[in-house]
């Protein structure tokens, strides 16, 4: 039996707005995939491509309603985006485990909390994405106490600090002593976490875990920094940010297989 994935988000927008950002190329790239190409034009295709991991897929676009509604389609399964004002609900058929239907449900809950904190704080502005990732033999629940627990976040990436539930205020003191805050978008219990950063323009943080495609008992865990605006990516932050994620990898690698 397939399973089915519902998620909503109020996000503090028009309907043109959130149209946009579910029915054209440049507004999915906003939030969905990190290059988009096609809008979403009944009977068109959308490609959607995450460079940094190597995925790319093409959607076949089946209904649209303008301003409510776009159904898209891959293989067996379907996603459905509808619109009211200031909500969106997404609706993902056609999963086929436990393990998917939990993985997918988190990553659509940081999906549109990426799309809500653009529209709020970065509305018209094109994102940039920029990728950490590393294999690890460890589960996606062992990896979570690492992105939450302030006493396994001194393992890897905070000197003092710790991560609490989905719409909390956070503050940490990065392994360089610089502070990084913001509010907690999303902690998926056992799964991925969100998280703005105000000393970095707002920016977005979200620490995840994947299925990895060399071994059923890896997985990629990844960090994924969005940043909006022509800016470069600071190089200092870059540093930081690769270096903690080797150093969570050698900890994990260190404790064995969780």
């Amino acid at each position: 039996m397939t399973r089915v994935v519902s998620v909503r988000q109020v996000v503090s927008a028009s309907r043109e707005a959130l149209w946009h950002a579910c029915s054209t190329a440049r507004g999915l790239a906003a939030w969905q995939a990190d290059v988009v190409v096609g809008d979403a034009v009944e009977g068109g295709t959308v490609s959607l491509t995450w460079p940094a991991l190597g995925i790319s897929v093409t959607a076949r676009v089946t209904e649209v309603v303008p301003q409510e509604k776009v159904v898209l389609e891959v293989g067996s399964a379907r996603l459905t985006l509808e619109i009211d004002p200031g909500v969106i609900r997404l609706t993902h058929e056609g999963l086929h485990s436990d393990d998917e239907e939990d993985g997918m449900r988190s990553a659509w809950r940081v999906a549109l909390a990426v799309l809500g904190h653009g529209l709020e704080h970065h509305q018209g502005v094109d994102r940039r994405v920029r990728w950490f990732v590393a294999p690890v033999r460890a589960t996606h629940g062992f990896a979570h106490v690492y992105f939450t627990d302030a006493s396994a976040l001194r393992q890897w990436l905070a000197r003092a600090g710790g991560i609490a539930g989905t719409g909390e205020d956070y503050q940490l003191e990065l392994a360089d002593g610089s502070p990084m805050s913001g509010r907690i978008l999303g902690n998926m219990p056992d799964r991925d976490v969100a998280l703005s950063w105000t000393e970095d323009h707002n920016s977005l943080l979200v620490l995840r875990t994947f299925p990895s495609p060399r071994h059923p008992e890896e997985r990629l865990i990844a960090l994924n920094w969005s940043r909006w605006g022509s800016e470069a990516f600071p190089e200092a932050k870059s540093r930081l940010l690769e270096s903690s994620l080797e150093r969570l990898v050698r900890h994990l690698k260190s404790r064995g297989n969780a």
